[in-house]
């Protein structure tokens, strides 16, 4: 007689030794260090976590505008616009964007490495905690790429109206490039003003006051200076912050620090608030709708414990890699027609539920091996050992698949469409469930919806005009190519016919052949299909150092000390006067908006995607400014390079009533 599936709480989770804990961390740190393949997916995202007033947001590969959801994973190609007295916060790993009212954000390049963004207009607060060895940020403006060098507070502003771009480091330290290969560097301590893109309209300023938005950026980050959860993950784990306010910590025997949600909806259970969104190359991604709904259900594991949900972070990584949702999903899974699962009112569906401790998540989309080591890093692998008439056989236990109302299924065209979970949560046929296969995501394709998940379409008066978002900048080096662009498993769903019929139309850059809209070299194929999730696991790494321990110190922030101006800085202005943030009365807010300040815009000229245009051979104000990147220059001796000194005389203060939603002084365009 075959034994029946133990529950989670007869498994044996047993300390490992001091001295094979110590080995096995030492080999989990040299596996996470190995290079990603290639055709590997970015190991991290931006998240928008918080936002007052009207957002929308553009995903990559469609220009339908949408208001924006909390929580939603941005990466390369998205578009985000704050609206006329709003505000925004976005973080990247431990970086923190702070986006002012009409600010125009586009994410020109998201990956390990390289944070690489399109300002077109508006004021961005920069907090840089951290950068690792051969990470860049890097905010390109129509008239400079700013580049951080050290972690710091900076800000970039951009008035469209004067053509200018003003730059503050508080702290930290940051280089200049314009488009004619010259370069500044930009101290702590240090503001400065540029007009055209060649750095030669340039002005030094001592640091100007802080204005509202500055107190507001200040305000969120203290959230993260004093945060307790930073004891417990690490601090790249995206939205770690969130978890003070909206939760408990405790230290449970055999699982570490769990983390409890305080919730009052009965019977809730981990993704079913929220909505599912399709974001290339990671296809099927969860958007919870909980302000604290994103680093749970992207890093670590669900435990049903003592009557109630607790999320397991598992061992501290420095870098841990996200995932779009860690749930096991039950249906066809294997690449057959029949991808989803019967509910019991009849219809086709999806049903899923979250992975348990020491059950590996094995991505649909095509990756590497070490990927897949390095993404279930925080995952101590679990074995459940079964003695049937003398003959041991080891399987994966989906501990939470007896969980009562673990379960979460929707109708399947709820499911593609974006559309809330909560609301159309049935129930499965349990003749049907109990045979089916449990996969990482269901092998569907999405459709134009799938893209904006359960975002409403937003009116013209809520996105960014189209010349702002067209608005040419300077770049270091050329923007990726978005991921949706050459979304190999979209295209491989279409073409195995695994759609939901009545859902909508296929997203349009899904229509023509794939790499027909970006001239890249093809990804590797994915899977033929949607791999299952392995039976057992050929080891069970143990945590690292520091895991299991109930109050480990705190984190401390990762100071970013003053540099030294080097050689080639362009010296401060002497007995420069500060040049003030407007007065609160002209900056922009909902009770006091500032009117729009129109300009002209010549035509931006079209590049086939992916291509790199060269710089313009006659650098004037007119031509220097384009949309492809350049090379970065290298560092020449300082001797060598001949930056155009700053103007010697403080430059006169406008009349308020000419001043710019910002604080960068008006001036002519000169365009």
């Amino acid at each position: 007689m075959q034994a029946s599936t133990p529950h989670f709480d007869e498994i044996t989770m047993k300390p490992n030794r001091p001295f094979r804990l110590f080995c096995c961390s030492l080999l989990l740190c040299t596996l996470a260090g190995l290079a990603h393949a290639d055709n590997d997916p970015p190991g991290r995202v931006a998240r928008l976590d918080h936002f007052d007033g009207s957002v929308t947001f553009a995903p990559a590969g469609s220009e339908d505008w949408v208001y924006a959801k909390i929580n939603r994973p941005l990466t390369t190609g998205d578009k985000l616009w704050v609206d006329q007295g709003g505000r925004a916060e976005l973080h990247v790993g431990s970086t923190a964007l702070h986006l002012n009212s009409k600010t125009s954000l586009e994410v020109s390049t998201l990956d390990d490495n390289t944070l690489q963004l399109k300002e077109s207009q508006g004021n961005i607060d920069l907090h840089v905690r951290k950068l690792w060895d051969g990470q860049s940020v890097e905010i390109d403006t129509p008239n400079l790429a700013f580049v951080v060098r050290k972690p710091g507070v900076y800000r970039v502003d951009v008035d469209p109206t004067a053509n200018t771009t003003f730059v503050t480091v508080r702290h930290g330290d940051a280089i200049v490039y314009g488009s004619n290969d010259t370069s500044r560097e930009v101290p702590a301590g240090q503001a400065m003003q540029f007009g055209g893109s060649q750095l030669d309209d340039a002005r030094a300023f001592s640091l100007p006051a802080q204005d509202g938005f500055d107190h507001w950026a200040a305000e969120r980050d203290h959230r993260e200076d004093d945060s307790v959860s930073a004891r417990y993950v690490s601090r790249e784990t995206i939205g770690y912050q969130d978890l003070d306010a909206h939760g408990t910590w405790r230290d449970v025997d055999g699982y570490g620090p769990v983390w409890t949600p305080t919730v009052t909806i009965v019977n809730w259970a981990p993704y079913r608030y929220g909505h599912w969104a399709w974001v290339a190359p990671w296809g099927w991604t969860w958007v919870d709708d909980a302000p604290w709904g994103f680093a749970p259900f992207h890093y670590g594991r669900w435990a049903y414990i003592g009557g109630g949900w607790g999320w397991i972070p598992g061992p501290i990584m420095p870098r841990p890699v996200y995932a779009p949702a860690l749930v096991a999903f039950a249906g066809g899974g294997g690449g057959g027609f029949h991808w989803g699962i019967s509910l019991s009112v009849g219809t086709p569906g999806v049903a899923w539920f979250p992975l348990g401790p020491g059950e590996i998540y094995r991505p649909a989309y095509a990756v590497s091996p070490a990927y897949v080591t390095n993404i279930n890093h925080t995952v101590n692998v679990n074995n459940t050992t079964i003695v049937n008439n003398n003959t041991v056989i080891n399987k994966t236990v989906y501990v939470n698949q007896n969980v009562p109302n673990a379960v979460t299924a929707v109708p399947a065209a709820t499911f593609v469409k974006g559309q809330s979970v909560a609301q159309a949560n049935t129930s499965v046929n349990p003749a049907a469930f109990k045979t089916a296969q449990m996969s990482a995501s269901p092998a569907v394709a999405p459709v134009s919806q799938s893209l904006a998940g359960a975002g409403t379409p937003a009116p013209a008066s809520a996105v960014p005009p189209s010349h702002i978002v067209a608005r040419d900048v300077v770049s270091t080096h050329a923007p990726a190519t978005p991921p949706a662009l050459n979304d190999t498993l979209a295209h491989q769903y279409i073409a195995q016919g695994h759609t939901v019929s009545g859902a909508g139309p296929l997203p349009p850059h899904l229509t023509a052949p794939i790499n027909a809209a970006a001239n890249v070299p093809q990804a590797a194929s994915p899977h033929s299909t949607p791999p299952p999730l392995p039976e057992q696991a050929k080891a069970s790494p143990p945590p690292l150092p520091g895991n299991g321990v109930p109050h480990p110190p705190p984190i401390p922030s990762q100071a970013a000390p003053a540099s030294s101006t080097a050689a080639h800085t362009p010296p401060p202005v002497p007995n420069a006067p500060a040049v003030p943030h407007p007065p609160q009365s002209q900056v922009a807010h909902a009770d006091n908006p500032v009117p729009r300040r129109d300009f002209i815009q010549a035509p931006r000229p079209q590049h086939e995607a992916g291509t790199v245009q060269q710089p313009h051979a006659n650098h004037s104000p007119e031509s220097a400014v384009h949309s492809s990147a350049m090379a970065r220059p290298p560092a020449p001796p300082a001797q060598a390079r001949q930056p155009a000194p700053p103007r010697a005389e403080p430059r006169p203060a406008p009349h308020p009533s000419s001043r710019p939603a910002n604080h960068m002084e008006n001036r002519k365009d000169k365009r």
